[in-house]
């Protein structure tokens, strides 16, 4: 009977300490990316496309021409107004491996000044540093999505 309660004991502790390893890694993928997001939003919000294009991941800016990205996202600000901010995080994926080094996801809720609309947001780890490798936001009718290539990692 010892046995078993050690046993029961020990599995109760792995499953605690893997929900708890699940939750850290979640918070921290969340605390890096979501940032990361933001602050490309703001900037094309302002204008500063070629900033974001500059300092996201080369299959971004292999599968999305400048002027494609700038014109869909300026359609975007006229649809749904002036980017405000993240409201809130759905959901974070990260993955090591496949040939693609370390991939995530960041799924979101964003705040415009004239509503709110879903995101998810691509990334790819390169030299210790996350860039952005692709972004599919939820349009309204009146805005096309947005023309950048979606993460290999998702499938």
């Amino acid at each position: 009977m010892k046995w078993v309660l050690i046993v029961i004991g020990v599995i109760v502790v792995l499953i605690a300490a893997a929900g708890f390893g699940f939750y850290k890694i979640y918070s921290f993928g969340e605390a890096e990316l979501a940032p990361i997001a933001d602050q490309a939003l703001k900037d094309m919000d302002a204008g500063e496309h070629q900033a974001v294009y500059d300092r996201s991941a080369q299959a971004l800016r292999d599968a999305t021409p400048l002027a494609d990205l700038v014109a869909t996202m300026e359609r975007r600000k006229q649809v749904l107004g002036a980017y405000q901010e993240i409201a809130s995080t759905q959901g974070v994926n990260m993955k090591v491996g496949d040939g693609q080094g370390t991939v995530a996801t960041l799924s979101v809720r964003l705040r415009y000044e004239k509503g709110e609309t879903d995101g998810v947001f691509h990334f790819v780890k390169d030299d210790d540093v996350w860039q952005l490798s692709g972004f599919d936001l939820e349009a309204p009718d009146d805005a096309s999505s947005a023309p950048t290539e979606k993460a290999p990692q998702d499938g």
